[in-house]
């Protein structure tokens, strides 16, 4: 249901004369907290936000219109009124962007019904139908006065201030009292790399770094309760891309000059596959994998219905693609996304000449990472399947992933140091092993692999992208020998 809005004029007025008021009040206080700018004068843009660039403000709400945004849940009431985004419900639910924004500064005002209530702004945030999971910018009016920290909505909780610790009491005596429960409250958030920011009237109440969500959608929350009205209005966001680019962050499949000082180097070049052949055959099958422009060029594993496989599914035909190169002691990390119910791997301590040796020739023997639609797949019926476990040796520790829906962009990450392994999958640690320890030749006897002569020796071996028929898309894949 919407509601007229003001004219243009009537919106530029109204927002120029709460941006001065607010400047006014706040000057001093952004300029210490933010160090750099605080609310423009003037009305934002109102161009698309899926067509913004670096350092523009634009508009995620023109006052008239709900353009770009949407009601992932089946349940809550939005209106427009006034210039606002007016929330109501009896449950929980989020209006989220349809846009996703990766390095940012988002600033938004917000109004709760009274002290009684809770909201906040999620940034960087996944969305599935009746859920939305990730980084949320509280919103609390009540005594508890955490408005201002961040919190990791539908998964880890209090990231800051920690409840029930002694840093939620120092936050509230020192930032948790700049929210004003009966007024309009402005917000700012600031996601850069893993620096997370947050502003609440120009007081900067959370600097916090984390890795787990490095992209995702902003959202405005109405908490659930009957009768309520969430109220919210001049939401807008500038891209950081070309700062986050001179930092530290490089667009797709390049290196920064902090990794190459580093040691890494580029295993993909998004354009071909120089540097990659096929495993057991003279050339790379084309029905089979290809290299797309798409998302700064990434290497497809093409859906493959009807080539004939073997009893675990790997095809006998097609077949897995390796380096040309073989490492022994490495660090990698790789980004990945997967059609609903695909399955592949990353395979790692490969010799070509052992997974030729028997039937199929074309798969790869050797540690794997697992790749997989754990919510769609069968194979996920076994926890030493699913997505980031060393593939029928070792589970992932459920605790600690967040695997990203089919569609979405993962980030991996693997050492094999010595006899030292570990699997990370969106900046948490998901399994380590030891391959001379008991634990691991305990494992290796119960796997599929136990009667595999020298499977589990430490080689000098190729790196493998797997051909399990399934539509998978890997790019971004860096290596650095230790």
């Amino acid at each position: 249901m919407m509601a007229s809005g003001k004219s243009c004029l009537g919106r530029a007025k109204a927002a120029a004369e709460r941006t001065m008021l607010l400047a006014l009040l706040l000057a001093g206080a952004v300029a210490l907290a933010a160090g750099t700018g605080g609310c423009a004068t003037g009305e934002p843009a109102a161009d698309s936000p899926n067509n913004a660039t670096a350092g523009e403000w634009q508009s995620l709400f023109d006052g008239e219109a709900l353009d770009d945004w949407r009601n992932p849940y089946d349940w809550g009431e939005t209106q427009v009124v006034d210039d606002e985004i007016r929330l109501r419900s009896d449950e929980k639910f989020f209006l989220v962007t349809d846009t996703t924004f990766r390095d940012f500064i988002f600033e938004g005002e917000v109004k709760v019904p009274d002290r009684e209530s809770n909201s906040g702004f999620m940034f960087r945030a996944n969305v599935e139908p009746n859920r939305v999971s990730g980084y949320q910018a509280e919103v609390d009016p009540s005594d508890r006065a955490f408005s201002g920290g961040l919190y990791d909505e539908a998964r880890r909780g209090w990231l800051h201030p920690q409840e029930g610790a002694s840093s939620g009491e120092e936050f509230r005596k020192t930032v948790g009292q700049a929210f004003q429960p009966d007024e309009w409250n402005r917000y700012r958030i600031r996601a850069e790399g893993d620096s997370l920011k947050i502003w609440v009237n120009g007081e900067r109440t959370t600097a916090y770094r984390d890795s787990r969500d490095r992209e995702g959608v902003i959202g405005i929350q109405h908490h659930g309760e009957d009768g309520k009205v969430y109220r919210f209005r001049d939401l807008r966001v500038k891209r950081l891309v070309g700062e986050a680019v001179a930092q530290g962050d490089a667009p797709p499949n390049t290196l920064t000059e902090a990794e190459r000082e580093a040691g890494w180097q580029l295993l993909f070049d998004g354009e071909s596959f120089d540097g990659w052949t096929a495993l057991g055959a003279e050339r790379i099958p084309a029905e089979h994998w290809q290299v797309v422009s798409a998302s700064g060029g990434a290497i497809k594993k093409r859906e493959s219905d009807n080539v004939p496989t073997a009893p675990d599914g790997q095809p006998l035909e097609g077949g897995d693609i390796m380096t040309e190169d073989a490492y022994r002691d490495f660090e990698l990390k790789w980004q990945w996304k997967v059609a609903e119910g695909a399955n592949s791997g990353l395979k790692y301590n490969v010799s070509e000449q052992m997974s030729t040796a028997a039937e199929p020739t074309r798969a790869a023997l050797g540690f794997e990472y697992q790749i997989l639609d754990d919510e769609r797949h069968p194979d996920a019926k076994d926890p030493t399947h699913r997505a980031g476990a060393l593939y029928d040796l070792i589970r992932a520790d459920a605790s600690r992933k967040q695997v990203r829906p089919p569609g979405q962009w993962n980030q991996s990450r693997l050492v094999f140091d010595g006899s030292h392994g570990e699997h990370w999958l969106n900046g948490e640690k998901l399994l380590e092993y030891d391959l001379d320890s008991e634990r691991f030749a305990d494992l290796f006897a119960a796997s599929k692999y136990a009667d595999v002569e020298d499977f589990a020796r430490k080689r000098n071996g190729r790196i493998v992208l797997q051909d399990h028929s399934d539509a998978v898309w890997y790019r971004n894949i860096k290596l650095r020998e230790r």
